[in-house]
């Protein structure tokens, strides 16, 4: 019986190792298997979070670019504004001159053509502003610069007309081309270069 019982305790213990063994592998491989699923969670909750970092980071910098665009616009609604009425009061303040000062700039203007043939129109304004006595004196410093009688409705100023080409002078056209500048100035500080 003896040997029975050693081939019994042999099987039982060879039984015994190779179930050992197995429980040893399936454990390491679930241990295995564990570590990587808890490694891929790992990573995929991490990827999760820097997409929310990213998400955040742009909408934070789109609000950003909006806030930017709402103050240049703002700040170019001020500046156009007060452009509006500075530019109006310059009108205003040039229809405004006194006949000498009327006087004044006709005659800067006409000395840039000195020696051409021109006709000079007065805008209705200016004309009321300016005396006979005033019109022959010009006559006389520019006698190559006739003076039309008929004057432009509602204006300031005056034009300079030299084969059928006008020189225009009137006050509202000379601050809205200063204006024109001004604002493509402001638009450029106000958007960039871009």
């Amino acid at each position: 019986m003896s040997e029975l019982t050693q081939l019994k305790d042999s099987v039982l213990a060879q039984a015994n190792e190779k179930g050992q063994l197995k429980l040893e592998r399936a454990q390491h491989e679930h241990a295995k298997e564990y570590q990587t699923k808890r490694d891929q969670l790992i990573h995929d909750k991490e990827a999760l979070r820097r997409h929310k970092i990213s998400e955040l980071k742009d909408s934070y910098m789109r609000r950003m670019q909006q806030i930017s665009n709402q103050q240049r616009l703002t700040s170019l609604n001020s500046k156009q504004q007060v452009l509006t009425v500075l530019f109006d009061g310059a009108v205003e303040v040039m229809n405004n001159w006194s006949s000498e000062e009327q006087l004044d700039f006709v005659r800067k203007i006409l000395k840039k053509f000195e020696e051409r043939e021109l006709v000079l129109t007065f805008g209705e304004l200016t004309k009321k502003l300016i005396t006979e006595t005033a019109i022959h004196q010009l006559k006389s410093e520019f006698p190559k610069v006739s003076i039309n009688d008929e004057t432009i409705a509602k204006e300031g100023g005056f034009i300079l007309t030299e084969d059928r080409i006008d020189f225009n002078y009137l006050y509202t056209k000379l601050v809205e081309a200063t204006r024109n500048e001004i604002n493509l100035e402001i638009a450029k500080e106000a958007f960039g270069p871009d």
